[in-house]
């Protein structure tokens, strides 16, 4: 219910900045000088640009509640099948960044944990701090000048080889470079998290009860200290679905990956009113979403918090 007011907000907010933007619409046909003055009026007068903002804006929002998020000025194609036909792309790779990172960050931050202070400790935590720090799109690049332009063992973007039938293969291949770059970058925050959990939870009461009481290491590590580390990676899931968007835009870009971020960036080129605005209400949406989903599932796992 508070996502309802927050979501209004977000949309008056957004409609209202895009607006105040330099250019407008027409200015892209009115940059060739081909097209009549009254013809750009004319059809400026039909998109409905020439009146009030606040009219506008009612407008739109009218048709976002009877879920019709209008059409594009730039192809006057419908926004939603536009929107939709990028949504399999980004999803691809988001699945398989976080898939990285989770493998990549757990899996660090465990053995960090476990040989903390020593040299393996130190190179992991370098390592997260280095992936912290520096830039994807500088990341992006470095890739596909290495693995693409140099060692040729990659495509330098895009989501399929030209003139070739789709494979699962293919889609891989063009898969692990942009994957590569947002999921490891998620991996260091995801392994910072995890070494700190597990160091938490290894000086507790109850894991020295369990080696007193004479269960296996392995036992103790996967049932209790990873068990309760993990817990707070849950919050982290959801509430890390902004950033990963943000991270998604860059790479995408940088890959020339056919998806939500690109989409966003052309329709912010071309000044296309409707299709960023939808582009924004549902990145807003996915994001309160996580964040929901972060509360229920950290209720789920932690028996001791519940909401009353």
């Amino acid at each position: 219910m508070q996502g309802v007011p927050l979501l209004i907000g977000i949309s008056i907010f957004a409609f209202f900045v895009m607006h105040l933007a330099p250019g407008d619409p027409m200015s892209a046909y009115a940059a060739g000088g081909s097209i009549p003055m009254e013809e750009l009026r004319r059809m400026e007068h039909i998109l409905g640009l020439d009146q009030p903002i606040h009219v506008q804006y009612f407008k739109w929002a009218s048709g976002m509640i009877s879920g019709n998020m209008g059409y594009s000025i730039f192809s006057g194609r419908p926004v939603i099948q536009i929107i939709f036909e990028r949504v399999p792309a980004t999803l691809q790779l988001m699945g398989l960044a976080y898939g990285i990172a989770i493998v990549f960050g757990v899996f660090a931050g465990i053995i960090s944990a476990l040989k903390r202070y020593s040299v393996i400790d130190y190179i992991v935590t370098t390592g997260a701090m280095i992936g912290l720090s520096v830039p994807t799109f500088w990341f992006g690049m470095m890739v596909i000048l290495l693995f693409a332009a140099t060692l040729g063992w990659l495509p330098s973007g895009g989501m399929a080889t030209l003139g070739e039938p789709f494979s699962i293969r293919d889609r891989l291949i063009h898969l692990i470079g942009p994957s590569s770059v947002l999921g490891l970058w998620m991996a260091a925050t995801w392994s910072r998290y995890t070494r700190s959990g597990m160091l938490e939870v290894i000086g507790q009461d109850y894991i020295r009860t369990a080696h007193a009481k004479g269960l296996l290491p392995r036992l103790i590590l996967w049932r209790h200290t990873l068990r309760n580390a993990l817990i707070p990676l849950v919050t982290l899931l959801g509430l890390e679905l902004r950033l990963v968007f943000g991270g998604t835009l860059v790479t995408e870009i940088v890959f020339g990956w056919p998806g939500i971020g690109r989409l966003y960036v052309d329709s912010l080129t071309r000044v296309d009113y409707p299709v960023v605005m939808g582009l924004l209400l549902l990145t807003s949406v996915v994001v309160l979403m996580g964040n929901l989903l972060a509360d229920v599932l950290y209720c789920v796992v932690d028996p001791r918090i519940r909401v009353e």
